[in-house]
């Protein structure tokens, strides 16, 4: 694991759950920039599963009701 993974997951293990008991962690970026990469790595180390937007609405039309279903589905029920 490289020197910048180890201090990212430092500094994200010394921040509080803020959802209950349960850090909640966003991503966000341009198309290509990593997110999915970055999330892929920090989840194991986290114990943490990985929700990728994208699979919860229809191409970019369907972006507002996708943040909904993130909402009501995923972290509400946090």
């Amino acid at each position: 694991m490289s020197a910048e993974l180890d201090a990212l997951l430092a500094r994200i293990r010394a921040v509080p759950p803020s959802a209950g008991g349960t850090r909640v962690i966003g991503l966000d970026g341009r198309s290509g920039a990593g997110k999915s990469t970055l999330a892929l790595l920090l989840a194991p180390e986290l114990g943490a599963p990985v929700v990728h937007l994208d699979r919860l609405y229809d191409g970019w039309d369907g972006l507002e009701r996708g943040v909904a279903t993130l909402e009501r589905e995923v972290l509400e029920p946090l």
